[in-house]
């Protein structure tokens, strides 16, 4: 069964720490399971250099690129875990066609899985039983207060917090604040809020996200 492992929120929430601890926690618990992180800020940085620099057309574009790279990865490479970092600011713009890229991503993988099935055994493709590859979902969505937002922010300007996928200005995240709506009824998540920075409720967020991902049933 293939899996995504998605982190949405704002900046500064926690969003590139975690995945990139999920993705510790598969290659060591699943070293035969083939992982591959993809972050939003990969396409901005190869595409447009700063975000200030991009326009809200560049951002949509930005988002249908990391949306291509995932069906690649599960179509092209073969992975078998692929672990997103994203924003996924609207319902609209953003969660719902995330949702049509992973149904299509199920589809194409089916009808090459029959097409190869197919050339191997000489055999009409009509004859090949038609059965839906499944991916997985498990949905953070990561929050926090805004006075540490603010305090991480500071902290990515002086260069003493390299954990960002980006940098994001204050202004930048109080537009994002007005404009992100929480996750809606396209796929159950689970909301980890990272406001308090203490070894104890790091421990605690990390036993909550282990159990889910580890755990999560097969997509209805």
């Amino acid at each position: 069964m293939k899996q995504v492992v998605l982190f949405c929120g704002l900046g500064t929430s926690g969003k590139d720490f975690w995945a990139n601890k999920v993705a510790e926690i598969y290659r060591s618990e699943r070293p035969s399971q083939k992982v591959v992180f993809i972050g939003i800020s990969q396409a901005r940085k190869q595409y447009w250099g700063k975000s200030e620099d991009m326009t809200d057309a560049d951002h949509l574009l930005k988002n249908e690129i990391t949306l291509l790279e995932i069906k690649k990865q599960f179509i092209i490479n073969g992975v078998d875990v692929v672990i997103a970092n994203m924003t996924m600011l609207t319902q609209s713009a953003h969660q719902l066609p995330f949702m049509r890229m992973i149904s299509e991503t199920e589809l194409l993988m089916c009808r090459k899985l029959r097409e190869q099935k197919a050339r191997q055994s000489r055999i009409p493709l009509e004859a090949i039983e038609f059965k839906l590859v499944n991916i997985n979902l498990s949905v953070f969505w990561m929050t926090c207060d805004e006075a540490t937002s603010i305090k991480r922010l500071t902290s990515r300007r002086k260069g003493l917090d390299q954990t960002g996928g980006g940098l994001v200005t204050i202004s930048e995240f109080r537009k994002g604040q007005h404009g992100f709506e929480p996750p809606g009824n396209y796929y159950p998540f689970v909301k980890i809020d990272t406001s308090d920075e203490s070894p104890q409720a790091d421990f605690a967020r990390e036993q909550v996200i282990r159990s889910y991902i580890l755990t999560r049933k097969r997509r209805q």
